[in-house]
């Protein structure tokens, strides 16, 4: 799938994408800091010293909705789930995943992740704050405002509607108290579409009653994101219901189960030629003692002067086994093929209740994928 935005970087195998809507929120957000919130902190500051400060605590809470994501997706990977990118919106972000949650228990640990790891920041941030006191502005109110956004982050994403966290955590309880994910999608949509038009009519009332036109287009906003993103969710969720009665081919039926291994510890030279020479695969899994320690790939080979290669061992050179996403043999071929094409890899572990089972190659896929549209038309 092609994605919408400009990537910025890579953590972990991850892309971060910033959406487009950033252009608006950097310049908003910024504006909205240098104009009303440091001006009345501090009075006695000019505006270039304030601008500077609402750019810094711009810059800050985009970090602060990063480390939130980042949570989310460390925990899905924990769980087996693959997290292709993170991407970030103007009201938050949102990791995206090659598969869903098997079961309402990683559903909840996963939801439960990113609002953790800002209360987490933001308390670090109170003792900062309260560390910092005796110093020279700007420096403890920056901390300060970093600290609020942090918690008003958790809290608001706990609130229970979807997409936001607080949704996902219900849909959790509901998913197992019904066994039907459809079902507890569907409910939790609804409370997420009542909690977007509140938002709505509560940013309309402010900037009818209040005059408070910032704040209200703030709310206004936020409920149409939220309404947005529900009803996104829900729909994903029914056409997947839709087609839970079509055949598929799971990652455990092409995977093979004896995959061809390298030893950590032989050279670069013995690699070559044992392994890229004879099987003419350019990947291969790296095992210590028939344990998955990484995996080793042709571009990390020719990245070794010729010279050095009967002395730098595969273990030396090797993509460790934190940096390699694998999957589960009960994920859809359909899905790992799609991540398999964005990461341009050759083949994927399988790991299976946290052991190695085997590797699941791109040509098998191919072949399977071209079977089943030669078997279609």
């Amino acid at each position: 799938m092609k994605q919408i935005g400009l990537k910025i970087c890579r953590i972990c195998g991850i892309y971060i994408i910033i959406d487009y809507s950033w252009i608006v929120f950097f310049p908003l957000l910024t504006y909205s800091m240098a104009e009303t919130f440091f001006p009345e902190a501090h009075q006695g500051y000019s505006r270039l010293w304030c601008w500077l400060m609402g750019m810094t605590a711009t810059m800050l809470t985009f970090v602060s909705i990063l480390i939130h994501e980042l949570a989310h997706s460390w925990v899905s990977i924990k769980r087996g789930i693959k997290i292709t990118t993170i991407r970030l919106f103007i009201f938050g972000g949102m990791a995206e995943t090659a598969s869903e949650p098997k079961d309402g228990r990683d559903e909840f640990l996963i939801a439960i992740a990113g609002p953790a790891a800002s209360i987490l920041t933001g308390v670090l941030f109170v003792f900062a704050y309260i560390s910092t006191m005796a110093y020279i502005n700007p420096i403890p109110t920056i901390i300060q405002w970093v600290a609020v956004v942090n918690l008003a982050l958790a809290f608001f994403n706990l609130a229970p509607g979807f997409p936001l966290d607080g949704g996902r955590i219900l849909r959790a309880f509901l998913w197992d108290h019904f066994n039907d994910m459809a079902r507890a999608t569907r409910i939790v949509g609804r409370i997420g579409d009542a909690l977007a038009i509140f938002l709505i009519v509560l940013g309309i009332l402010q900037m009818i009653f209040s005059q408070n036109f910032l704040t209200g287009i703030w709310f206004v906003c936020i409920g149409f994101f939220t309404k947005q993103a529900s009803g996104g969710a829900v729909h994903a969720v029914t056409m997947t219901t839709m087609h839970e009665r079509t055949p598929r081919i799971t990652v455990g039926q092409l995977m093979k189960k004896n995959p061809v291994t390298v030893d950590w510890l032989i050279t670069v030279n013995q690699f070559a030629e044992d392994y890229l020479c004879k099987y003419f695969f350019t990947e291969f899994p790296v095992v210590n003692r028939n344990e998955l320690i990484g995996i080793v790939t042709i571009a990390e080979v020719m990245a070794v002067t010729e010279k050095l290669r009967d002395f730098k061992q595969i273990r030396n050179i090797m993509i460790p086994l934190e940096q390699v996403v694998g999957v589960r043999p009960e994920d859809d071929v359909d899905s790992v093929f799609e991540c398999m094409l964005e990461t341009e890899a050759e083949c994927v572990p399988v790991i299976e209740e946290g052991r190695f089972a085997g590797i699941i190659l791109r040509r098998d896929v191919i072949n399977y994928t071209k079977i089943k549209a030669a078997l279609k038309n």
